[in-house]
């Protein structure tokens, strides 16, 4: 792995996990892109571990990068079969899109998926609200309801 890799770990334990924490100490900017990138990698692998990554994240307050740490907390959670926590941290992501709509994720059309997939009627009503196009949701060409 490269000197410009030592956030892009594909295996964790505690000696990357040392070796990770000294070199983000030793940053001086994009702190939270490092967490983020960190985290995202091993939402699937290391579950666990990324959720950790992406609330430091999320707390570094970066706005660019905090939808989409949401986004990425709610797939580690959904990989630990927390269905409910992964529901929550996409209401999380769509919130930071509320307050800064300039960073967008898929995170309403993840929610409204999930929601449905899980029978979540709960969550119904929301999930049809972020997919209405009234609303202004601007979906992708490929997705269609």
């Amino acid at each position: 792995m490269g000197s410009d890799d030592w956030y892009r770990n594909r295996r964790w334990d505690s000696e990357t996990e040392r070796a990770f924490d000294a070199r983000l100490a030793r940053s001086r900017s994009q702190k939270a892109q490092y967490l983020r990138i960190q985290g995202s990698i091993l939402k699937e692998t290391h579950p666990e571990a990324a959720i950790g990554l992406l609330r430091r994240c999320i707390d570094e307050g970066d706005s660019f990068h905090v939808a989409h740490a949401h986004l990425d907390t709610a797939h580690a959670h959904y990989v630990l079969g927390d269905v409910d926590s992964a529901l929550a941290s996409l209401e999380a992501a769509i919130d930071q899109e509320e307050r800064e709509p300039m960073f967008r994720t898929s995170a309403p059309f993840d929610f409204a998926f999930l929601a449905a997939l899980h029978g979540r009627t709960e969550r119904y009503g929301k999930a049809l609200a972020l997919l209405d196009p009234q609303e202004g949701l601007a979906l992708f060409a490929s997705m269609r309801f």
